[in-house]
């Protein structure tokens, strides 16, 4: 890894066009902390529920955990990757596209982390509104505000970020605990929305809930931690402890009340304020990181100051958000989409990294790549949904390891004639 001055610059930049020095490297208990707030959601708390609905009790922990350890394995890898490299994973996919078309494979990150982030600020905003029983005019308003508002710890940076995080892992915790153990528990009933759900279709659930994050994002944390062992922990343990957290919470809650948030259940029990700050806390603790990503990426492409483009993308997000994107069709094509697109790609990128040699030059295919996410997409959208994640990761490296091989001989032949 080649040394750096840390010009003012690159420090407010959290480091995204180069690689984090050594000198800026942490042990990673804000990293940790980080990630496990992104996960923390209450929308996950949602596909909790909504998978408690329709699974027996015990599919459902064999779902959960199932699916969360291989979402750990992808995220060791990543995580692993990107303290080695020190890179975000914007620059990681840019070591295999050619020329210029990386920056349009990196826009996919912050084009979908943005719909993401919209999404989430529209859940806030309606939250707030029907609560308050508000016009359709306020609750816009707060949908866009609420955009605005989560962006500012992705502006200060990632060390703000974890010190945020700090404090509101424990009050989402905490006001979800106090909201389960206030319910009923005399009528605990999984599977009461018939039909049930296989064992498999779960699993597939929950690897796609947090796929997108586990490949594409948390390099992008991780690059920060000295150790890549610890770094690759970091990443596995936080969605598998964040992830399990969520979906269970989400799911005694519905088993319990046969509601899936518990900031509705508190609505329920008269704890409004509670309600408000949970709902608050998780969303925020999640958007921060989508902006932080997003940023990065933008600023990557654009060669734009990162804490500028965080301006210009809260105010797409806040756009965006007008329109209440916070539907369940809206979120679950938008999951479909990063669980059968995100697995190339991170087959790809980090599976080149690790396996092709990392002091390897750059690549200069043109065709491979692209050929190679493409295709393997297409295939993992008809593959079984379990099998969706891990066919994905494979079929993107292999398609890729082949095609950039293939086409490597046909240019050094086509090389010897010319030079002949």
């Amino acid at each position: 890894m080649r040394q750096i001055t840390e010009a003012p610059e690159l420090v407010s930049s959290d480091f995204a066009f180069v690689p984090v020095p050594e000198s800026r490297r942490v042990l990673g208990t804000n990293i940790f902390l980080t990630w496990i707030g992104f996960i923390l959601v209450v929308v996950s708390m949602s596909f909790g529920g909504g998978l408690a609905a329709q699974m027996d009790a015990v599919s459902f922990w064999v779902s959960v955990i199932v699916g969360n350890a291989v979402l750990a394995v992808c995220a060791f890898g990543a995580g692993y990757a990107g303290s080695v490299s020190g890179l975000t994973f914007g620059s990681l996919a840019a070591r295999i596209f050619n020329k210029n078309g990386w920056r349009l494979a990196i826009l996919y990150i912050p084009l979908t982390l943005i719909g993401w982030y919209a999404i989430e600020s529209s859940i806030f905003g309606n939250f707030v509104a029907d609560t308050f029983h508000l016009s359709d005019a306020n609750r816009r308003i707060i949908m866009a505000g609420a955009a605005i508002f989560f962006s500012i710890s992705a502006y200060i940076g990632v060390r703000f970020i974890g010190r945020v995080s700090y404090v509101l892992i424990p009050t989402v915790l905490a006001i979800a605990a106090f909201a389960l153990l206030r319910v009923d528990h005399a009528a605990l009933a999984f599977g009461f929305n018939p039909p049930l759900i296989s064992i498999w279709a779960g699993t597939a659930i929950v690897m796609s809930t947090w796929i997108f994050s586990a490949l594409l994002v948390i390099p992008d944390l991780t690059r920060f931690v000295r150790s890549p062992l610890w770094a690759g922990i970091i990443g596995a343990g936080g969605v598998f402890v964040g992830n399990t957290l969520a979906l269970g919470i989400g799911a005694f809650a519905a088993a319990y009340t046969k509601q899936s948030d518990p900031a509705m259940i508190l609505v329920g029990l008269g704890y409004m304020p509670l309600a408000l700050v949970l709902t608050f806390a998780s969303v925020w603790s999640t958007n921060d990181n989508n902006m932080y990503s997003s940023s990065l990426n933008v600023a990557r492409v654009l060669q734009l100051p990162r804490r500028s483009v965080v301006l210009a993308l809260a105010f797409l997000g806040a756009v965006i958000a007008l329109f209440n994107p916070a539907n369940i069709s809206t979120m679950f094509a938008v999951l479909g989409f990063m669980g059968a697109s995100a697995p190339p790609l991170g087959g790809m990128v980090i599976g080149a990294y690790l396996f092709r040699g990392r002091g390897a030059p750059p690549s200069h295919s043109v065709i491979a790549p692209w050929l190679a996410w493409l295709v393997s997409t297409a295939v993992a959208f008809k593959l079984p949904s379990v099998a969706v994640v891990p066919g994905g990761l494979i079929l993107g490296y292999v398609l890729w390891y082949v095609s950039n091989a293939v086409e490597y001989w046909f240019i050094s032949r086509y090389r010897v004639s010319a030079a002949e």
